[in-house]
């Protein structure tokens, strides 16, 4: 039964916040996002069913946006982005009418000067907060952005935000409709947003602050109980809708249990819990838990200095609390959008500063400007340095209304509308203008840009004729099902024997974009394992996706017709792109910062790389005063773009005949800075470089990333610049090995290095040849010339290493343990002190269990190399295991040595999960649970997660704990 009480309402919460609702609501429609953005084009993806991915998150958001599906193409983003809008300028609606409804009787002044019902603020400028509260919520960066481009943020907000409404209309009126709806609300709001589960406790606190002993009533508890349920009900509808659709390989459990770890994953780790969000709270949640305080009228000191104090106090406190809640606005330090680097949007937090805003200017024009009542005493006047002080403040919430406002609109609006203006829409427009008209299979590794290009497409009616691809995606036995399902014909079916959490490999995917004569596109240049198998042909503004020529290293350099071609074709383009040309410096990419990237610096920096590229084709192809102009447009479109500079500087030296590598003026240096000198993410984001120390640099970048073919390349290049490199030539030769079609070319490249070197071999170098032969013919299948190699070398040089290492290497890899056990055994006797024979024939006994023999072997070794570490874990492992031979107890000798050894090694190899493993083996025989735990749990946060013993030493940890062994 309602318990409710009828409660008068003015202007203010009545009319007012519809008022300000509709008035930002304006606001955003005029500056809503007509173009397409990377927000808005990824939420688009989402609701039309372009993602490959199941759909499981904000399954409110789906069902608000399903009608756009049935849209006419031109008007879904659109509709999309209106969406959002409206749903920011009800939650700011709400907002008005919560600062509304705050009582102002938390301090003694308070209630002294308010006495209308329920304490609602009353006097003439009443109206002020709200609209104050509001001005600065709305126009504050984040909440603005997220108002006109849809990503489903202000869906949440205005969850969250009828939930405080809720808890304040319930204070007036005592009618528990309201906590039912919040309860119903609240269930809701976790499935469609996760952070609403870590909200839960300042929910749960404040609603217990207001119904104080009532909230223990078993009937209130079960209703609310009930009502919440309902709304969590809404985890079930993605699941069981992709479920029946068969959109998914998993059933509607897994599809649920996924959704239910994935929450648990971003709460377990996510911004929730970070301790920056404790600052963050300091502007947001402490001042709302300040503002629910009832303060009492005297602290216990009834002196008048004592009281005055107090007073004076609570006044600052309010002050300051106005002060920091205005600062946070503005996104300086201590701001939600800088903490957290402007990953998340963090909305909530926005709110309720402003929501505090709201009361404090309220106590601030009730205490400091409201007259006293006509019953107050003579010596309750206030004094002259009163009334000024009163001025003063009341004369600051005026001033915040205006210049806080302004303020904030003068920041943000040119940031607002660099982030929707037409370029990405260009640049989808001259893309689609590249694309043959007959179709073509179109790749990319940036998802919204190809998404916009789908956009695109689907205005022009051509989406049908192309594919698109996200090649990232294309080792997912899942996405290649969904472009069967979406493309029925053309693009082929898995086998059905090939699980879905297995990945597919590079020669796979080739093989499948090669076998169905695909006319193959790339949207803009890049690298990764797709391009082992195809090099980008540069046609327009895309490029064609060729297989490289046979027994080809590098791709075939552009004739003069087709740069004659490209050429004509930028210098065309060039005064639209000069359109996206951003003022100075703007086109330095945004690295974890806070602030968004306009569109103008996103298109520039694209099509400096474009440019840059087409410069080092050219460049490449011998035209090099065609490289220089280009690198000098490339730098015109993107001033920051060090890759261009460094090719251009380069260049000229190129020019003048000087080819040696020089180190990069102070200017490329400053303009690799925002890189960290990491040059893999320095040529995705400004394209390939083309100069001697660089190349080779990126290529062992490559290297390291089993780009083997792309590192080849890049060494192949060094040495057009340095062809009497040795070095550099059998490093080449070593990646050749690693690619299967050119081992042809790197046994070439052996016999002509020996046949005619350009500089002294040396016995280093002689040796290098022979284990790359050696690994080169293996690699071709033949083992007995592989064997033959190297037993001639170990004849002709018995004191080397080399030809016996090899050897030993090739038959652990082949599996063929008593061969290599007999070659470290052959390889002893003819160096009796080889430190590398001691250890492998050490190792070999290792993996046959004969602990005890191996032990002479590595006390031999470590007379060598006493703090090697690899022969100290092998003698760890050898005294551990032999602890644990004896039958019933653990040998102490053994377990001491192996004990110190593994001490050892964790001083020289920090964070090996191989150290971690054994020390908490010995501390657990040695009955040191405390220190077999902490071992144990430092093992599981440094291994990798797929490996099998993770689960031993978890059920160890768990035996450990409840007092066992």
């Amino acid at each position: 039964m309602d318990s409710g009480i009828k409660v008068e309402m003015g202007f203010v919460q009545r009319r007012l916040p519809w008022i300000l609702g509709g008035a930002m609501l304006v606001l955003y429609l005029v500056t809503l996002s007509r173009w397409p953005t990377f927000s808005g084009v990824m939420s688009l993806s989402q609701v039309l069913g372009w993602e490959w991915r199941p759909s499981l998150v904000a399954p409110l958001h789906v069902l608000l946006t399903l009608p756009v599906k049935w849209l006419p193409g031109g008007l879904q983003l659109l509709a999309l982005n209106l969406i959002e809008a409206a749903c920011a300028a009800l939650a700011l609606a709400l907002l008005a009418r919560s600062v509304a409804l705050l009582p102002h009787d938390r301090t003694k002044d308070q209630r002294q000067l308010e006495r209308s019902d329920f304490s609602l603020l009353s006097i003439a400028t009443a109206w002020l907060p709200p609209v104050l509260a509001v001005l600065v919520c709305g126009l504050q960066l984040s909440f603005w952005e997220n108002a006109v481009v849809s990503n489903g943020d202000m869906l949440d907000l205005l969850l969250f935000a009828y939930l405080v409404r809720c808890l304040l209309e319930y204070r007036l009126d005592n009618n528990e409709r309201w906590l039912g709806k919040l309860a119903f609300v609240y269930g809701l709001s976790i499935p469609n947003n996760y952070a609403m589960i870590g909200f839960f406790p300042a929910f749960l606190v404040a609603l217990v602050w207001i119904k104080l002993a009532s909230f223990f009533h078993w009937r209130f508890i079960l209703r609310m109980l009930l009502l919440g349920s309902a709304g969590l009900l809404l985890y079930f509808l993605l699941p069981a809708f992709i479920s029946i659709t068969d959109t998914s390989e998993l059933s509607f459990w897994q599809l649920l249990r996924t959704y239910w770890g994935m929450q648990k994953s971003a709460l377990a780790t996510g911004w929730l819990l970070r301790f920056p969000i404790v600052v963050v709270g300091l502007t947001s949640l402490l001042p709302v838990l300040f503002i629910g305080i009832r303060w009492p009228a005297s602290f216990g000191d009834t002196s008048p200095t004592g009281q005055a104090l107090t007073n004076l106090m609570t006044h600052v406190i309010h002050v300051m609390l106005f002060a920091a809640c205005l600062y946070v606005t503005f996104d300086l330090q201590f701001s939600p959008r800088r903490i957290d680097a402007g990953r998340h949007a963090l909305l909530p937090f926005y709110y309720l500063g402003a929501l505090s805003i709201g009361y404090f200017a309220g106590y601030l024009l009730l205490v400091f400007g409201a007259k006293p009542g006509p019953d107050a005493k003579s010596w309750q006047q206030p004094t002259w340095l009163r009334l000024i002080v009163n001025k003063a403040l009341v004369g600051i919430v005026w001033a915040a209304l205006v210049g806080i406002s302004g303020a904030l609109a003068f920041k943000n609006l040119p940031i607002i509308a660099s982030q929707s203006g037409p370029a990405l829409a260009k640049m989808s427009a001259i893309t689609a203008d590249s694309l043959p008209p007959k179709g073509a299979v179109v790749l990319s590794d940036d998802l919204p840009r190809l998404q916009a290009l789908r956009l695109e497409l689907r205005r022009r009616s051509a989406d049908t004729n192309h594919i698109l691809l996200e090649s990232t995606a294309l080792d997912k036995p899942a996405y290649h099902r969904f472009l069967a399902r979406r493309h029925p014909g053309r693009w082929p079916s898995l086998p059905e024997n090939v699980p879905p959490g297995m990945l597919l490999t590079g020669p796979s995917i080739a093989s499948t974009l090669l076998t169905n004569n695909f006319n193959l596109y790339y949207i803009h240049p890049s690298f990764g394992f797709f391009f082992e198998f195809f090099y980008l042909k540069p046609s327009q503004s895309v490029y064609r996706l060729v297989t490289y020529p046979t027994n080809a290293i590098s791709a075939p350099v552009c004739t003069a017709s087709e740069l004659k071609a490209q050429d004509d074709f930028w210098k065309k383009l060039m005064p639209e792109l000069r359109q996206f040309e951003p003022p100075a410096a703007a086109g330095k990419p945004k690295v974890d910062s806070y602030e968004p990237d306009s569109l103008r610096a996103y298109a520039s920096r694209a099509y400096s790389r474009a440019l840059n590229h087409f410069g080092v084709a050219a460049q490449r192809a011998g035209d090099l005063k065609l490289a220089a102009e280009y690198f000098d447009l490339a730098l015109q479109l993107n001033e920051a773009n060090p890759v261009a500079f460094i090719n251009r500087d380069f260049n000229r030296r190129f020019q003048a005949g000087n080819v040696e590598s020089q180190p990069p003026p102070k200017e490329a240096v400053t303009l690799m800075a925002p890189y960290g000198r990491n040059w893999e993410f320095m040529v995705n984001v400004n394209g390939p470089i083309d100069e001697p120390t660089a190349t080779y640099l990126i290529a062992q970048a490559f290297h390291q990333g089993s780009l083997f073919r792309q590192a080849a390349q890049g060494l192949e290049r060094t040495l057009f610049f340095q062809p009497t490199n040795v070095s550099t030539r059998i490093n080449l030769i070593g990646e050749l090995l690693m690619i299967a079609p050119l081992l042809d070319r790197a046994l070439e490249l052996i016999e002509e290095l020996r046949a005619r070197p350009p500089a002294l071999l040396t016995l280093e170098d002689k040796l290098d040849l022979i284990r790359a032969e050696a690994w080169a013919w293996l690699n071709k299948g033949d083992l007995a010339r592989t064997e033959k190699i190297l037993l001639d070398a170990q004849q002709k040089y018995p004191r080397e290493n080399s030809p016996f290492n090899t050897l030993f290497d090739i038959y652990l890899y082949l599996q063929q343990f008593d061969k290599a056990t007999k070659v470290a055994e052959e390889w002893l006797k003819v160096q009796p002190e080889s430190f590398n024979a001691l250890v492998n024939l050490a190792a070999m006994m290792i993996r046959t269990g004969r602990y005890e023999a191996a032990l002479p072997y590595l006390n031999r070794a470590l007379k060598i190399r006493p703090n090697d570490p690899t022969a100290l874990l092998n003698r760890a492992i050898v005294h551990l295991n032999a602890a644990q031979l004896v039958i019933g107890k653990s040998d102490p000798a053994h377990l001491d040595a192996a004990l110190a050894d593994y001490r050892t090694v964790e001083s020289l190899l920090p964070n090996s999960y191989h150290v971690y493993y054994g020390l908490g083996e010995c501390y657990r025989l040695k009955g040191a649970r405390v220190e077999a735990i902490r071992y144990y749990k430092k093992y599981l946060e440094s291994a990798p997660r797929g490996i099998p013993e993770r689960r031993i030493i978890e059920q160890r940890i768990r035996d450990l704990e409840s007092g066992g062994n």
